[in-house]
């Protein structure tokens, strides 16, 4: 390496400076003679190098990046002297962290091919957090292009601890997550610095894997677990509640079949027995939450179910003025699903809009479509690997007020709702529903502009978290003449699919 002597005085201007390095920088001698030598130092090391000056010893080394008349840098290496006439220095040209890349690309290239086997991805900084490298797996797996974020620093992409954890060496998994253009991916990682030949840092590897749907899963199980704890309680309370509520409401019958329709006491007997029915509704409501029927998911057609639930939902939209518009492609095909329960699910979803919309304004769009995704699969979601469709997606739009985003994650949750009148279960049984018949269910919304539901539903016999039942109506859907009796088999005698009503 070549290495080039500098002088500056007291107040760091330049007396003197090797003219290889003028040529290096592109500069011309009385460009720089008497200018301050932090001009051509990049303006974030400026600080910190005036600190090595004055507070180092004599005879210590630092880097320091360079600027030249082009505004490129320049990377280099300092060592100085000083004494009361000023400061004298040697600096040592080296390569900058993207010409060492080159020489550890092989290295990567060899890693990258491993990591994509296991679906891992490969990020390389320089010492300051610049993004030098991406491999194609971390490119697959962040969902962009690596040249949109090279040169980047890589504190634009995740929170400033975690890029302590990266330099620190240590070799703990930690996870982050990673924001890009308003999107969050979580991801467990692990870094490690990279040496250069001559022993020095010359950057970070951090390889990871993306664990969304795992962060998802353990949220779910989470929720499915509260819910359990509150569906016992609920279920306990209702019942405790229903007997004596049953005697209130026969007494009430009683003395108001005494009473006169003139008797000024009466509206206070029909007062009490509309409240009895109303509580009577919130216990039924209760009940369908805790103790939900066995779905028997047979296959459904999609366009007949949605055709009845219009005839029955028009009425109450064209009385406030709502429009309720249906498109199901004439080639979609059939849902494996218990008829009853999606019509409760739809039902309960369009009711919903249809308090969110603006009278008279209002429209509402159930949609259907393919899809490739595969719903309530073991291994958590997944695309169908076959050529034609395992799945269905219905969408369920409005254009109503939307859900404010601070109470997105509490949609599901039971007994919460915004509605005065409300029980706060129509969306929890929704998503009950949904999972018991091996489906899945998202929201999107935007307050002002409204709300999307999506619905992922199997069109053909997939194992699904309900195994062993997925597994018997498999038998029965390829097997129709001797599906009982291999059923029967599965279950131990038939014990479990007797007492859930398959047959």
């Amino acid at each position: 390496m070549d290495i080039y002597n500098v002088f500056l005085d007291r107040d760091f201007r330049i007396l003197s400076i090797g003219s290889f390095l003028i040529e290096k920088l592109r500069y011309r001698e009385e460009h720089l003679k008497n200018r301050s030598f932090f001009e051509i130092v990049f303006p974030m090391d400026r600080d910190s190098f005036r600190e090595f000056l004055t507070q180092s010893k004599s005879g210590c080394i630092c880097s320091v990046r360079l600027v030249d008349r082009t505004d490129r840098i320049v990377y280099a290496r300092v060592k100085y002297h000083s004494d009361e006439k000023g400061y004298y220095l040697k600096v040592e040209i080296i390569p900058s962290p993207l010409e060492e890349v080159d020489d550890l690309k092989w290295q990567l290239e060899i890693h990258q091919k491993g990591l994509e086997m296991i679906g891992a991805g490969l990020i390389f900084t320089d010492i300051h957090g610049t993004i030098l490298y991406v491999s194609r797996s971390a490119e697959r797996l962040l969902k962009l292009v690596s040249r949109n974020i090279i040169g980047k620093n890589i504190n634009e992409f995740i929170s400033s601890d975690n890029i302590e954890f990266i330099t620190s060496g240590d070799d703990e998994i930690r996870e982050v997550k990673f924001h890009y253009r308003g999107k969050t991916i979580y991801l467990g990682y692990h870094s490690d610095y990279v040496s250069s030949t001559d022993g020095r840092i010359a950057g970070y590897l951090i390889a990871f894997m993306e664990i969304s749907d795992l962060k998802r899963l353990e949220k779910e199980q989470a929720r499915i677990d509260k819910l359990a704890s509150l569906g016992i309680l609920a279920s306990g309370i209702a019942h405790e509640i229903r007997n004596p509520l049953a005697g209130i409401k026969a007494m009430a019958q009683t003395i108001q079949s005494e009473l006169s329709e003139s008797d000024p006491n009466r509206k206070y007997v029909d007062r009490i027995i509309n409240q009895v029915n109303r509580l009577d509704k919130i216990l039924k409501a209760f009940f369908a939450y805790a103790r939900p029927k066995v779905p028997f998911r047979t296959e459904v057609n999609f366009k007949e179910v949605v055709g009845d639930i219009d005839l029955m939902l028009r009425h109450q939209c064209e009385k406030k003025g709502v429009k309720l518009k249906i498109r199901v492609p004439s080639d979609l095909p059939d849902l494996i699903v218990d008829r009853d329960q999606l019509q409760q699910i739809l039902i309960n979803l369009v009711l919903n809009a249809i308090d969110a919309v603006e009278e008279g304004r209002g429209v509402i769009e159930i949609i259907a479509a393919k899809s490739k995704k595969v719903p309530g699969t073991a291994s958590g979601n997944r695309s169908c690997r076959r050529k034609d469709v395992c799945g269905v997606e219905i969408m369920v739009k409005d254009n109503g007020s939307g859900i404010d985003p601070g109470i997105m994650d509490k949609i599901f949750d039971p007994f919460f709702t915004t509605k005065s009148k409300g029980t706060g279960l129509g969306l929890s049984i929704v998503h009950q529903l949904v999972t018991e018949n091996c489906g899945e269910i998202s929201v999107e919304s935007e307050p002002g502009k409204g709300t999307t539901f999506h619905l992922f539903f199997q069109s053909r016999w997939t194992k699904c978290q309900n195994s062993l039942l997925c597994k018997c109506l498999n038998f029965k859907h390829k097997f129709p003449a001797s599906w009982h009796k291999i059923c029967s088999k599965i279950a131990k005698g038939g014990v479990l699919w007797r007492k859930q009503g398959i047959f």
